[in-house]
């Protein structure tokens, strides 16, 4: 079992031994004593790949309503996309490029339209003017049904008939052009087709252009010990992100203080909101806690040294040929213009582009004060190119932050919600071919929200508002117009997490690397105006015990 403390994991203790290990397990002896022969050819094809990604064109064509081309012919909007892109192996150059116009509400006729909006409703389900009750029935059917997401939606609706008017039963196509990738078992290739070279050539390619992240709570040890094993069996390094724990006394002022969660955030009104019939979710507490995260983990991943971050859940459990898997559907099936594609989304709205990808697309028949919510289901497995990362986590964070809207907390409900602004794609979950299971380990968002339940967020507000209070005062003594002003910080290592407060000196102290832990430093000098208040915030208290004093220089 890998060591499991650090925040990297190192798994590639003999990379040839662990190869062929895989390949005999997955693919057969013959397989494996081919794949060293294939080792020779594959250098050749890499010399071709690794390039940097290309610039995106300034202009995205809209998505249209239908598209008129089916998988897998080419269109003209491929033209726009640089060969670059493709030629570095993260996408199909010919693979259509959808364009967007229109709504995207469900397409009726107007009988069925009539049907669905006249019927009698579920009486358990919020209600709003113009309500799709067939859409809202049909959603139910695939939430409940388990595994969530199992089910195609044609069979969903069969399902649902009971409550249907017969006129609608069949009619929704919540994934536009079904045939193309709505599939239990979807057309084109399958594990088996993977050959030796292909197997080799898959390890290399995800070595060099994939970073790999892993989102794990601080008590989750099964869960961290299970994806380690996990990707160690696949031969893949990680990082290990912590998540956000907000279910503990001081938890949330904490992750407030530390940039997780911003001051313009009302969570009591988020809150409050939340519990209404017309929002109907409930706690909050584990849901705020796991959008924090993503963002932090998407935040960590936009500095990758590598052209494509894949962030994961604890809970995924990855495919055994999953490189060679990832590498084909790229290469294979991906438009260009892709940002983020989710290798598991349940109950999947958009349009289908190719056997395995869909075209996220925010679902327009659901309020957009309910965020779009209940469909796209899934941040289990997220791969996004390093590039766009940065503007996607700052749309993110607009959308996720409105407290007027907290089903938007739901990071994947809000990545959804703007999937007409970011180029989105999803591999639909009813495909049983799949990229990643789910592990057994329950849902850690909803096992915290049981546990916020007893967070008191009026007593976490009033101590984040307080320390907010205090800081001001401290920093009344100095001119905000001031270049700069010395800091005088006595810390006692009391900590739970001195790596954290050691990473904080490296960074705003530059002691060297190999110094043991300071406890008092002196006459630093800090910028002034918010960057001081910023930096003076966390000097204040690194979960331990600090004075600060301050004076201008």
């Amino acid at each position: 079992m890998p060591e499991v403390g650090g925040s990297r994991v190192m798994l590639l203790a003999d990379d040839n031994r662990r190869r062929g290990s895989l390949l005999r397990r997955v693919a057969g002896p013959s397989m494996a004593l081919a794949a060293v022969a294939a080792i020779a050819s594959v250098a050749t094809v890499l010399a071709a790949g690794g390039a940097a990604l290309a610039s995106r064109p300034a202009l995205r064509p809209r998505f249209a309503v239908s598209l008129a081309a089916s998988w897998p012919e080419a269109s003209a909007s491929a033209a726009h996309v640089p060969a670059q892109a493709a030629s570095a192996g993260f996408c199909n150059a010919s693979a259509s490029v959808p364009g967007l116009e229109g709504n995207f509400t469900l397409e009726l006729t107007e009988p069925q339209r009539q049907a669905c909006y006249n019927f009698t409703p579920r009486d358990d389900f919020p209600q709003w003017e113009g309500q799709n009750n067939c859409w809202e029935w049909t959603k139910t059917i695939c939430h409940k049904t388990q595994p969530m997401g199992a089910l195609s939606w044609q069979d969903a609706q069969r399902r649902a008939s009971l409550h249907l008017p017969l006129v609608a039963v069949g009619s929704l196509k919540p994934l536009r052009n079904p045939e193309v990738c709505e599939r239990y078992a979807p057309e084109g290739w399958k594990a088996a087709d993977f050959g030796p070279a292909e197997w080799v050539a898959a390890d290399i390619w995800f070595k060099q252009n994939v970073a790999v992240f892993v989102l794990n709570m601080p008590n989750d040890v099964k869960r961290l010990e299970a994806i380690s094993a996990r990707l160690s069996a696949l031969n893949l390094i990680f990082e290990r992100i912590e998540g956000v724990d907000l279910s503990a006394k001081g938890a949330f002022a904490a992750a407030r203080r530390d940039g997780l969660i911003p001051s313009t955030f009302d969570a009591i009104k988020a809150q409050a909101s939340a519990r209404t019939p017309y929002q109907d979710i409930g706690g909050i507490v584990g849901t705020v806690g796991c959008a924090a995260a993503h963002l932090k983990a998407m935040g960590t991943a936009a500095a990758a040294p590598r052209p494509l971050a894949l962030i994961l859940e604890d809970d995924a459990m990855l495919a055994d040929d999953f490189p060679a898997r990832l590498r084909r559907l790229l290469q294979s099936e991906a438009p260009c213009d892709w940002e983020s594609i989710s290798l598991k989304s349940k109950c999947p709205y958009g349009a289908c582009v190719s056997p395995r990808l869909s075209r996220v697309l925010p679902d327009e028949n659901e309020p957009a004060d309910r965020c779009r919510h209940g469909v796209n289901y899934g941040f289990y497995a997220m791969l996004y190119r390093v590039s766009a990362l940065p503007r996607i986590r700052e749309q993110l964070s607009d959308v996720i932050w409105d407290d007027t809207r907290p089903h938007c907390l739901d990071i994947d409900v809000a990545l959804a919600s703007i999937s007409d602004e970011v180029p989105y794609y999803a591999v639909p979950s009813m495909q049983r071919d799949a990229f990643l299971t789910e592990g057994d380990h329950g849902s850690s968002r909803m096992d915290k929200n049981r546990e916020g339940v007893y967070v008191n967020l009026e007593d976490e507000e009033e101590q984040a508002s307080e320390e907010e209070k205090l800081l001001n005062e401290a920093w009344s003594t100095v001119s905000a117009t001031d270049s700069e002003a010395k800091a005088t910080a006595t810390f006692t290592t009391t900590t739970k997490e001195p790596s954290a407060m050691s990473s904080f000196f490296h960074k705003f102290f530059h002691p060297q690397a190999s110094d043991p832990l300071p406890t008092t430093t002196s006459g630093v000098a800090l910028p002034g105006g918010m960057e001081a208040m910023t930096t003076v915030t966390r000097l204040r208290d690194l979960q331990g015990q600090a004075t600060v004093n301050i004076a201008p220089s």
